[in-house]
């Protein structure tokens, strides 16, 4: 009984051990084939024959996010939002989250519309312009979807649709 329970043991280490490996040759080999950098969840507008290109700027979010413009997906210029940042888009449930996930997407109006994941709360923005300046879509500067609303569900991640038809989904 004893040899089985060293030999699970063993067993069990040698399997952990394969995982840890395993994870760290493949950390090593992410990397960003388009701009150079870690940038997730990105989404792409265009406007004008111009690309813009707004995503996460690390693995947790971050105090701002990255966006990226575009004519040719070969040379990029880097531009800073004003909105939405961790200062901009605090609530009391927000806490000390960041800023990721985007989600942009341009209505019925013309008007670019931003989506993003503050904690478990959903922030909505608008600007005329794919480069802003945004401004919260909630004059009193409250999340779109708060966590207090769903206490029970991670909000995050929200994405932006718009049909063939002008009507708008938020999922």
């Amino acid at each position: 009984m004893r040899i089985n329970r060293n030999k699970n043991i063993s067993s069990f280490s040698a399997l952990l051990m394969l995982m840890l490996i395993s994870l760290s040759s493949i950390a090593q080999q992410v990397s960003n084939p388009i701009i150079p950098g870690y940038f997730a969840d990105p989404t792409v507008v265009k406007q004008n024959g111009t690309y813009f290109i707004y995503a996460t700027i690390d693995p947790w979010g971050g105090d701002e996010l990255a966006v990226f413009e575009t004519k040719d997906f070969v040379n990029f210029t880097r531009h800073h939002l004003n909105w939405p940042t961790k200062k901009a888009c605090t609530s009391p449930t927000s806490n000390s989250s960041m800023v990721w996930a985007p989600s942009v997407v341009r209505g019925k109006d013309k008007k670019f519309y931003m989506y993003v994941s503050v904690g478990s709360e959903v922030w909505a923005g608008v600007s005329d312009q794919p480069l802003g300046p945004w401004k919260n879509l909630k004059k009193d500067n409250t999340p779109l979807i708060a966590a207090k609303d769903y206490p029970a569900v991670h909000n995050i991640d929200a994405d932006c649709f718009i049909d063939d038809n002008g009507d708008a989904f938020l999922y």
